[in-house]
């Protein structure tokens, strides 16, 4: 059946990606369109690097399209994100991805969609400054309202702190820069001026609740490894600094015992020339 799709979706965690896919590619007609739902860890890059020779086509998004809950065989269907822009690496994915996804635009390089993923500009500040809260929820078995109580004035100003360094990243590679705020308002339809007052009102945030207080942990072993990283990689490699990203991966490394540097993917796996 593979062998005669036009296109195939692909839901893989990011560290598992390369190594399921080679299981798949081997059975796909070229010029298929692959197209990974992730939160722009760059994986059509990813796997244009490893698969290239084959004549497919791979694409991803800053975000998943769409968001949900499985449980016990019952899907909750939170939201279907807007404005989302596609990059595609091996030929035209433009008309099959405005099939899956009507609307949807194709970015101007592979390198936006990573730059402009959401786990990367919403998840490391807020999980910084509320890292006591989460160890005590941990302790008590208790959930944590990451985007409630978690939503507090010193992790929007860390948040926008990061978004101001990508932006200087996006300016040294040549990639368009949104801002946090903008991407809140188009992605979500999330209303209000300040950073805190958009997640807030977002509808998407609201309707997760509270949640896991480990969490937080299980994210940043792919934000940091397959998003913050790069991200450093990207900015060294064009002089930027970037103190924020530095001290954000060194400060939630350390809170969660994890190396995100060695499993990393390079500069030339994420389609970046130096």
């Amino acid at each position: 059946l593979l062998r005669h799709a036009d296109a195939v979706i692909v839901d893989i965690p990011m560290d598992k990606l390369l190594r399921e896919l080679a299981q798949v590619v081997g059975h796909l007609a070229p010029g298929t369109l692959v197209h990974v739902q992730s939160h722009g860890y760059w994986p059509a890059s990813r796997l244009a690097h490893a698969f290239g020779g084959r004549g497919l086509i791979f694409s991803d998004s800053s975000a998943p399209t769409h968001a949900g809950n499985l449980d016990q065989g019952v899907l909750t269907v939170h939201v279907r994100r807007q404005r989302l822009r596609f990059s595609s690496i091996g030929g035209d994915a433009l008309s099959r991805l405005q099939m899956l996804y009507p609307g949807a635009e194709l970015a101007e390089h592979p390198l936006e969609t990573g730059l402009e993923g959401l786990n990367l500009r919403i998840h490391p500040g807020a999980t910084m400054a509320n890292l006591g809260a989460l160890d005590r929820a941990v302790i008590s078995a208790s959930g944590f309202g990451f985007y409630a109580e978690g939503n507090t004035p010193s992790a929007a100003r860390i948040a926008e702190a990061l978004d101001a360094e990508r932006g200087a990243v996006c300016q040294a590679w040549g990639i368009r820069y949104r801002r946090l705020q903008e991407t809140l308002r188009e992605v979500y339809g999330a209303r209000g001026s300040t950073l805190c007052e958009l997640i807030a009102d977002c509808p998407f945030y609201a309707s997760l609740g509270a949640l896991p207080a480990t969490a937080p942990a299980g994210w940043a072993r792919g934000d940091l490894t397959y998003a913050l990283v790069p991200v450093i990689s990207l900015a060294q490699a064009r002089k930027v600094p970037v103190p924020m990203h530095e001290a954000a991966v060194t400060t939630l490394s350390c809170a969660f015992d994890i190396d995100p540097w060695s499993q990393a993917p390079t500069l030339t796996e994420i389609g970046a020339i130096p």
